[in-house]
């Protein structure tokens, strides 16, 4: 997966990461990016590569307002909107 899809990112201001994909797109899928990550960059990065590699083995099945997690319990929002990055993309925002 991460020959065709990149995660990367910056430090905020906050201290808080930005995290976005770069090659979704390719594959017909929206990018993704995480706002205020508060987590370290590894686990950010290996969270986006396996929602990544769902969504390209199962095909665009996360819509607007759905949760997505590791468990039943763990429910992290998903928001599509503007991009942080290009205001012409509608990227899916990965609310923690």
């Amino acid at each position: 997966m991460p020959v065709w899809i990149k995660v990367t990112g910056y430090r905020k201001d906050n201290g808080n990461l930005y995290l976005y994909t770069l090659g979704m797109k390719n594959f017909n899928h929206r990018e993704m990016e995480i706002m205020d990550y508060r987590g370290n960059f590894s686990d950010g990065y290996f969270f986006m590569l396996e929602l990544a590699n769902y969504l390209m083995t199962r095909g665009p099945v996360i819509k607007d307002g759905d949760t997505v997690g590791y468990s039943e319990i763990e429910k992290i929002k998903i928001k599509f909107k503007k991009s942080e990055l290009d205001e012409d993309e509608e990227v899916m925002s990965i609310l923690f």
